[in-house]
């Protein structure tokens, strides 16, 4: 089962999924609502995610968490995404995006820094 409930309060979109996978499915596709936390989900997994985002001095906000909770504890996964985007002059837009993954008992935590400058010709 999978659903998505999403409500916009005072310019801010607030948006929360939930996915409950028998264990013999697995989670794969379009998974807009669980971003790049989709790529640690596997058999019989369970996600949810919490997305905020909103408008601000011409700047795109957004903040993504997501749960994943594995099939073993081993497997749980934690992966926040932080992102602003701007749109900048002839069509060039610049993005930041922060991502933190804590990986239940992995000794392999992961931070992250993209900055991306998309120019258009």
């Amino acid at each position: 089962s999978a659903f998505t409930v999403s409500k916009e309060f005072n310019g801010v979109t607030a948006s929360y999924s939930s996915v409950d996978a028998d264990s013999g499915y697995t989670i794969k596709g379009d998974t807009g609502a669980f971003g790049n936390a989709v790529c640690f989900m596997g058999e019989g997994d369970d996600a949810t995610a919490i997305k905020l985002s909103t408008s601000m001095g011409g700047n795109t906000i957004s903040a993504r968490f997501v749960s994943v909770d594995g099939a073993t504890s081993a497997t749980d996964v934690d992966v926040n995404t932080f992102q602003v985007t701007r749109a900048l002059a002839g069509g060039t837009t610049l993005e930041v995006t922060y991502t933190d993954t804590d990986e239940s008992g992995a000794t392999i935590d992961k931070e992250s820094l993209d900055i991306e400058l998309a120019v258009k010709f």
